[in-house]
């Protein structure tokens, strides 16, 4: 497996980025955020959008992806995050295993922040504030 040393993109600069922003966790979801984070290319991201595969970055932990399970295997050789949780297509929403992760992480009641081009609905969980607080020549945007 790989080490986040390993990755191609900044992520100690982006792990100091979360760490001293106002988010208790932020989350990546578009194809290009995605792949930047976890330093792997899921393509059914790209050709099946509602398949969605995010990320989950909180403050003083490492991140879990939320992914569809027939992406899993090739993820866990690939990228160097080890935390993967799955939802079955068609049976479970993506969001509703967000949500979980969320919960899980104590941000049930967190300023968590999102990049993306849209997120529908998180259920049973924190306020989710769209945030470009990222957005900036530095970093790569999450």
């Amino acid at each position: 497996m790989k080490s986040m040393q390993d990755a191609l993109g900044d992520l100690a600069r982006m792990k100091n980025a979360i760490e001293a922003s106002q988010f208790g966790a932020v989350i990546a979801v578009s194809p290009e955020n995605v792949q930047y984070i976890g330093d792997v290319f899921i393509s059914p991201q790209i050709d099946i959008r509602d398949r969605l595969a995010l990320i989950v970055w909180a403050k003083g932990r490492d991140p879990a992806y939320v992914l569809c399970a027939v992406e899993e295997g090739y993820i866990r050789q690939e990228s160097w995050i080890g935390d993967i949780r799955t939802y079955k297509e068609f049976v479970t929403a993506p969001v509703d295993v967000l949500a979980d992760v969320l919960d899980e992480f104590g941000l049930a009641r967190g300023l968590v922040g999102y990049h993306m081009e849209d997120l529908i609905e998180v259920t049973k969980s924190a306020p989710i504030l769209r945030s470009d607080y990222f957005d900036n020549e530095d970093i790569m945007v999450v």
